[in-house]
């Protein structure tokens, strides 16, 4: 009799009990942003429903607002209350991307567990180079020479120049104009100047090839409002009304591009913004329309083109204070964007992190370019 007493409690105590597998999905996802990389990504192969939550949105998402110092606007709208408890927080970086990069991807591109991990990978590969044999040696050290050249000749897409556009008051103003002396001047493993690019037949375009991280050419065509004498006697409206790279329209925005400047953004791959928020706190409400009216003419240029846009609101020394980026974006109108767009802070007189912006803006284009290939691929068969 007693043993079947204590049978009935065992069954009651078990039938009682909350399996692993029955907790809901929101309390796993809980536990799932708590694990180091590695063990989530084993984690996804446990079962199938393991691996759906694994790929969840809203999981990398919430890895990036903790771990990263960018954030992922993309789908906060749907679920803000989730998202609530991070907005305290100052990023140096906020995206919102409707159909390219996940946070998935980003988290990948920012997290310094990632960058651990091919650090590891890479001093292995470095010290397996080093232990093979001196013909093996030899061979290993010439094949990356010959394997850019050969790429380089068939014109690889991926392999080919970054052509991107940039311009902005932040380029013209006191505070900030020495950013793109600074990138072009620069000699480390960030930036490296490594050619002039021509102007086009119509004047405009001209810039300076510049080597990113040792990997990347990105050809940086510069746009000035006009020359130097005169970009240093206007700023706000009267910047724009006598700009050399818009004309007024009676739409709005209410400037357009010229011709010249709408036929360089059919040849660009992506388009940076350099704003100077110095004084932003000073006088939002101009300020903020000044630089829409900059802004929407380049945006309507490039409707149709999907080109990533990516924003520098900069300032010149850490000193000086920058606005909150959120309320930058809503001042702005970006959340109406349709394009993919990143919004950066920038020091000037410390440039990295421009490194933020720059990663997120080369994934999108070669995100654009291979579905690029992709879709003419489809349209041959």
């Amino acid at each position: 009799m007693e043993s079947i007493v204590m049978q009935l409690r065992q069954d009651v105590i078990s039938r009682n009990r909350t399996a692993f597998s029955d907790l809901p999905d929101d309390v796993l996802l809980e536990i799932f942003s708590k694990l180091g990389l590695k063990d989530t990504c084993r984690a996804g192969g446990v079962c199938k429903r393991w691996h759906e939550l694994i790929h969840n949105e809203c999981l990398w998402r919430q890895r990036l607002f903790i771990e990263t110092q960018v954030w992922n606007l993309q789908g906060i709208e749907d679920q803000p209350l989730a998202y609530a408890r991070f907005l305290d927080r100052e990023p140096v970086g906020i995206a919102r991307d409707c159909a390219g990069l996940s946070s998935k991807d980003m988290f990948i591109l920012y997290s310094s567990e990632v960058a651990e991990i091919q650090k590891v990978k890479r001093q292995r590969r470095f010290q397996q180079f080093m232990n093979a044999s001196s013909q093996l040696w030899l061979k290993r050290l010439l094949s990356p020479y010959f394997q850019s050249r050969i790429s380089h000749h068939n014109d690889d897409d991926n392999a080919s120049p970054f052509r991107v556009i940039m311009f902005g008051p932040g380029l013209e103003s006191k505070s900030t104009r020495g950013i793109a002396k600074l990138i072009f001047t620069r000699r480390d493993n960030l930036f490296e100047a490594v050619d002039m690019v021509p102007s086009t037949e119509s004047g405009v375009g001209a810039g300076v090839a510049v080597k990113y991280k040792g990997m990347h050419i990105i050809h940086l065509l510069t746009l000035y409002s006009g020359y130097a004498t005169h970009r240093e006697a206007v700023a706000g409206m009267t910047r724009l009304h006598s700009s050399k790279l818009l004309v007024t329209s009676g739409n709005q925005p209410p400037f357009s591009v010229t011709p010249a400047v709408y036929r360089l953004c059919q040849s660009t791959d992506a388009v940076i913004f350099v704003m100077d928020v110095t004084a932003y706190h000073n006088n939002p409400i101009e300020i903020s329309r000044c630089l829409r009216y900059e802004l929407g003419a380049m945006l309507e240029a490039v409707h149709g083109l999907n080109l990533p846009l990516l924003l520098w609101a900069c300032v010149g020394t850490a000193d000086d204070d920058i606005p909150n980026l959120m309320a930058l974006i809503q001042d702005l109108g970006l959340l109406h964007v349709g394009n993919g767009w990143m919004v950066c802070k920038i020091v000037v007189d410390e440039l990295n992190t421009t490194r933020y912006g720059l990663d997120w803006l080369l994934q999108k284009i070669l995100c654009n370019r291979n579905e690029s290939k992709a879709s003419i691929g489809d349209g041959n068969r």
